[in-house]
């Protein structure tokens, strides 16, 4: 799921080097000791990453910002955490916060999926343990169920998508991790619109590929 117009993508990348400063003096970005099987019997080692998702709040008290409570989103993370243990990738600190921002930042988001405003006023503000992964909540987003802008680690996930939760943001974060959306087979988590969370051999390959990426880029 993509959004149809994602411009100034410098600028986005800026905040996702802002955010993942934000947290790196307090993060020892390396893979844990765990393992999980792999599909023929062996193992293999659990990339960790860690994951904040962030519950925007309209600071004008209008309703574009999510109506989700911290402990509900808390909740979308931990079974995000299960789909994606398949792929032996785990998402540890797992971290909830509530970010508040202007409306004049969130409505042209929520209108035609224009992130610029946004990210140009989280720019200025502080952005509370960041991950290596960001997720953002708010009420709705230009008609998708969520999307991740190209070429970040960032992704946006509205309050009431047409399929699970913790779908929506699991298939945002595969796009992080270098996965593109899946023509066949709706059971899969990158096929558009549908309840499916499978990840075949080739997607799991991919995305601990990017996970590494993402861990040794810190190291």
């Amino acid at each position: 799921m993509r959004p149809r117009r994602v411009q100034a993508i410098v600028v986005i990348a800026a905040l996702t080097l802002v955010l993942a400063a934000c947290a790196a003096s307090t993060r020892t970005a390396v893979p844990d000791d765990s393992a999980t099987a792999t599909a023929d019997g062996g193992e293999r080692e659990t990339l960790t990453l860690s994951l904040t998702l962030y519950r925007l709040v309209d600071t004008e008290g209008a309703s574009i910002g999510s109506a989700r409570t911290e402990a509900e989103i808390a909740a979308i993370g931990e079974n995000v955490r299960e789909i994606w243990a398949q792929a032996g990738i785990d998402f540890d600190p797992l971290v909830v916060r509530t970010v508040e921002v202007s409306s004049a930042a969130l409505l042209p988001l929520v209108v035609d999926g224009e992130v610029d405003p946004l990210f140009d006023e989280l720019a200025r503000v502080d952005a509370p343990d960041a991950g290596q992964i960001n997720g953002f909540y708010l009420s709705e987003a230009f008609g998708v169920n969520g999307f991740a802008p190209t070429g970040t680690r960032v992704f946006f996930v509205v309050d009431e998508p047409t399929v699970p939760d913790e779908r929506v943001t699991s298939h945002e974060i595969g796009h992080i991790l270098g996965l593109r959306h899946a023509t066949r087979d709706p059971g899969r988590l990158m096929f558009s619109g549908t309840d499916g969370t499978t990840l075949n051999q080739e997607e799991q390959d991919v995305a601990r590929y990017f996970a590494g990426g993402i861990l040794n880029a810190e190291n």
